[in-house]
């Protein structure tokens, strides 16, 4: 045979050779490949389980969201100052009493936006913050960070309301209810302070409260209230 015919049959004689390796690897890693590879029922599970969980996610954060935004019990309000309260009220400047749960988490949103309708008033207001709770030993609410928030606000004074009498006399059923009265005694508007359960942030109850103040007319004379009821534990 010519040299150069045995030679370029020895070339293909390695292309062969070399060929029939590389589809022995591809035959072997299509092997591994099938070895670890899914069944399709067990892919169907699967895939059901990850849909089953994500509608069940989904419907948890639906349920919270719709729980934040469910308002409490409100009261129709006392449409004038009750003569029998014991809250100290001055004839020269409007007041403003807002009740809060001391054990309900939601009451720190509420003095927070309190404290932010006070720096934003454009006049004096008397601010009076009753902490409803019967349940609650009176010397733990003043020495309470709650207590202390509102002592802090400008114009506000906390009042303990052990037996719920002030809370009743100004018709308030949910931590969070406020209550403003003009110069005169006569109630202007009533409601909650805050968008949602312990939610701060833009409301329209600061913004009623703040228009009347500035001496326009509230664009909402009542609104409701987000917090935990009076006179109960809020749940664990």
């Amino acid at each position: 045979m010519h040299r150069g015919c045995a030679a370029r049959d020895s070339e293909v004689d390695g292309l062969k050779l070399g060929t029939t390796a590389a589809d022995a690897d591809g035959m072997a890693v299509a092997s591994q490949v099938q070895e670890v590879s899914v069944p399709r029922s067990q892919r169907h599970g699967l895939l059901a389980a990850a849909v089953l969980w994500a509608a069940v996610a989904l419907g948890a954060v639906g349920r919270l969201t719709v729980f934040a935004g469910t308002p409490g019990q409100a009261g129709g309000g006392a449409h004038v100052w009750p003569t029998s309260s014991t809250l100290h009220r001055t004839a020269d400047e409007p007041t403003l009493v807002v009740a809060v749960h001391p054990m309900c988490p939601c009451s720190r949103a509420s003095v927070a936006e309190l404290a932010r309708i006070a720096a934003r008033a454009p006049r004096r207001l008397r601010i009076l913050v009753i902490f409803t709770d019967a349940a609650t030993d009176s010397s733990a609410v003043r020495s309470s960070d709650l207590w202390q928030s509102v002592a802090m606000i400008p114009g506000a004074t906390p009042v303990v309301d052990a037996g719920g009498a002030e809370a009743a006399l100004f018709d308030a059923k949910t931590s969070g209810y406020a209550a403003l009265y003009a110069a005169d005694g006569k109630l202007v508007f009533h409601g909650g302070i805050t968008v949602a359960l312990g939610h701060q942030g833009d409301n329209a109850g600061s913004d009623a409260i703040l228009e009347l103040l500035s001496g326009a007319s509230a664009s909402r004379p009542s609104t409701p209230v987000f917090g935990c009821p009076l006179g109960e534990l809020p749940p664990s």
